[in-house]
C-alpha cells in the first residue's frame, strides 16, 4: 500500500501538534530521571545530548570527507549551547534545548525537506514561535511559570536544530527572501502584517510578564491591546486563505494561534495568576 505525500504531510503536522502541546509536561519526564539518578546527574542529560549531535555531525564530516566544514556547525552550536546554560542556570530549563531542536527537524521533514534559505528562516520563525505558545500555554498551570529567557532558550534550540539541518543536507538552492510575487496576494500587504503582528505580540507578552508579577489583569493588561490581537487575528486568517507558500502560511498559522492564545488568556483573566 502506497501512502500519498499529502497523508504523511498531514500526519506529521499532527506528530507536531501533538508534541507541542505536550512540551509542557516534558519536565514529568525529567522529574524521573531526577528522581532515578538524581538531580546532579541528570541536569547533565540535555548538555550530553547535544554533545552526541556534535559528535555524530563530526563523525558524518568526517565519513563524508568534508574537510573542515563541520567547524562551521560545531563552533556556532557549542556557543548557542553555552549561551543557554548562562541565561538560565535551572538545569530543568536546558532540556529545551534538545526538545526545540527536534521540533525544528519535525517541521523540516513536514515541509517537504527544502533546502532554501527561506525554508530555514521559515523553520526557525515557526519554532520560536511555538516556543512562545508553549509558554503561553503554561499560563494555564499554576505551578509553572512564564519568562521571557525560556523563550529564548527555546529559540536556540530551535536555531540548533536548523544548524543541524543544514549540516546534513546538501548544498542549499539559491533563493531570494520572499517567494516569487503571487498574484493572488502584494508581498507588501503580507509584509506589513508580519511586522505589525510580531510587534503587537512582543507588546502582548510583555504586559504578560508585568501581569504576571502584579498578580492581575485589571488595569495592568491594555484592552487596546486586546481589541489590536483581535483584529490582526482575524485579517490573519482572511491572508491565510491568500497565501500560496507554505513557507510563509505555517509561521502566519502560528502567529494567529499566539495572539488567539493572548486572547483566551486575556479573556480568561485567571491565568497566569
Amino acid at each position: 500500500m502506497v501512502i500519498s505525500s499529502r497523508t504523511k504531510n498531514t500526519a506529521l503536522w499532527c506528530v507536531i501538534s501533538t508534541y507541542v502541546l505536550c512540551l509542557p509536561y516534558a519536565i514529568w519526564v525529567f522529574n524521573a530521571l531526577i528522581d532515578r539518578l538524581s538531580l546532579p546527574v541528570a541536569r547533565w542529560v540535555p548538555v550530553v545530548v547535544i554533545a552526541l549531535l556534535i559528535v555524530c555531525y563530526f563523525l558524518f564530516c568526517r565519513w563524508q570527507r568534508r574537510g573542515y566544514h563541520f567547524i562551521t556547525v560545531i563552533v556556532p552550536g557549542a556557543l548557542l549551547a553555552l549561551l543557554a546554560l548562562v541565561l538560565q542556570s535551572n538545569p530543568i530549563k536546558h532540556i529545551h534545548l534538545p526538545e526545540y531542536a527536534f521540533l525544528g527537524l519535525l517541521i523540516w521533514l513536514a515541509q517537504g525537506r527544502p533546502k532554501t534559505i527561506l525554508s530555514y528562516l521559515s523553520i526557525w520563525s515557526t519554532v520560536v514561535l511555538l516556543g512562545i505558545f508553549d509558554e503561553l500555554h503554561q499560563g494555564w498551570h499554576p505551578e509553572r511559570y512564564f519568562g521571557w529567557r525560556d523563550i529564548v532558550i527555546n529559540g536556540i534550540g530551535g536555531l540548533f536544530g536548523v544548524l543541524l539541518i543544514r549540516a546534513f543536507s546538501d548544498n542549499e538552492e539559491h533563493c531570494s527572501l520572499w517567494p516569487k510575487r503571487d498574484t493572488k496576494l502584494n508581498n507588501s500587504v503580507l509584509t506589513t502584517w508580519i511586522v505589525i503582528t510580531v510587534a503587537s505580540l512582543s507588546v502582548s507578552l510583555i504586559y504578560l510578564l508585568k501581569v504576571q508579577e502584579a498578580g492581575q489583569f485589571h488595569s495592568v493588561f491594555p484592552s487596546a491591546i486586546v481589541m489590536i490581537n483581535a483584529l490582526l487575528t482575524l485579517t490573519g486568517v482572511v491572508l491565510l486563505f491568500r497565501v500560496s507558500s507554505n513557507l510563509i502560511r505555517v509561521p502566519m498559522l502560528v502567529l494567529c494561534i499566539n495572539h488567539l492564545t493572548v486572547l483566551v488568556l486575556a479573556l480568561n483573566r485567571t491565568a497566569f495568576l
